[in-house]
């Protein structure tokens, strides 16, 4: 139920992957560069596409994505505390100070 993020399962979002909060590609294993892979590769995203994008489309009464809406808010409630340059610079500060200040 998310409409932002859609992604293969690598990088950050092997760590940060839920079904609330977003939509996941393959299995997690490296891509090769086999024209096999190449030709596959669509496919999934195309299925996702076809049957999660209506919850944009899906409207109430006053023309408002509910569904689509609650998966974004979701997912900026849980993500952003986790993945955003604010906790890294925070986290960077505080780990640079603690080793500076012990000598």
């Amino acid at each position: 139920m998310e409409a932002s993020i859609c992604r293969n399962l690598d990088g950050w979002w092997a760590e940060a992957y839920a079904p609330e909060v977003g939509w996941a590609l393959g299995d997690g294993q490296n891509m090769t560069d086999d024209p096999a892979w190449d030709a596959a590769e669509p496919r999934p995203l195309y299925g996702l596409l076809d049957t999660k994008s209506s919850e944009f489309y899906t409207r109430d009464e006053k023309g408002i994505p509910t569904a689509w809406w609650r998966g974004m808010r979701e997912s900026m409630a849980r993500l952003t505390p986790r993945f955003s340059a604010n906790r890294t610079v925070r986290e960077y500060t505080s780990n640079t100070t603690s080793r500076l200040l012990a000598g």
